[in-house]
């Protein structure tokens, strides 16, 4: 099968995108979800990842979402952590990661899809315990009526698949996580398929009895799922 790119211009670069706050800064605009609504624009849901602008000698600043205060900065001593690369960094007192970085989705309106045009206020920000460390990488699927769009829940139970929808991207309903961790890259399939919703998704196995792949579920309202199956993929690995 071949594949034809349709254009080579860049879209987004961080510089185009607003931080949350003043003293964050913008490091990555990526991975976004992108739909054709009725009207032909096409709409992105951009994961964008930001950071501290702010250094203190001997410290790294790891932000976080807190329900009370919202978004917020740990300031933790560099000798009680390992460098893993410029976005992970590993406690030493426990061995657990934590992100130098922190994300939300923000809404870009693009036309016929070859320029982003609009960038909108409207944002996707995290909420509560099972976000605190940021939502990441949505797949947007129109079904009755709405626009579903799963995402990454990151936090210290680790990275679960969540399901969001909306009408207009400017107001959004969480409808929870619907794959518990460590699972990503989760999308709905635009119809039902002999009477119940599906989706794939991509569990990660902590024992490397296999390397990840690619499953196949099925659910009669979008939120429980089960008859878990690999996919038979013919020709490689995926």
């Amino acid at each position: 099968m071949t594949i034809k790119r349709l254009m080579n211009r860049l879209l987004l670069e961080p510089g185009d995108v607003p931080a949350s706050r003043a003293d964050f800064e913008v490091v990555s605009v990526f991975n976004p979800g992108a739909v054709r609504r009725p009207d032909g624009e096409v709409v992105l849901l951009v994961r964008v990842a930001e950071r501290p602008r702010e250094r203190r000698t001997g410290y790294t600043g790891l932000p976080r979402w807190d329900p009370d205060s919202g978004l917020t900065i740990d300031w933790v001593p560099d000798l009680e952590l390992e460098r893993l690369d410029p976005r992970v960094v590993r406690r030493k007192a426990d061995g657990l990661v934590r992100l130098t970085f922190t994300s939300h989705l923000r809404v870009v309106l693009c036309g016929s899809g070859r320029a982003a045009r609009n960038i909108m206020d409207a944002t996707f920000r995290p909420q509560g315990e099972l976000e605190e460390f940021g939502v990441e990488d949505p797949r947007i699927t129109p079904l009755n009526g709405r626009f579903y769009f799963t995402y990454v829940a990151v936090s210290r139970h680790g990275p679960a698949s969540a399901l969001a929808s909306t009408h207009d991207f400017r107001r959004f309903e969480r409808h929870g996580v619907v794959f518990c961790p460590e699972n990503k890259d989760v999308v709905l399939f635009p119809e039902k398929l002999g009477g119940a919703y599906a989706a794939l998704h991509r569990p990660v196995c902590g024992t490397p009895f296999t390397r990840p792949e690619l499953w196949v579920a099925t659910s009669p309202d979008l939120i429980h799922w089960g008859a878990h199956a690999p996919l038979a993929v013919s020709g490689g690995e995926w």
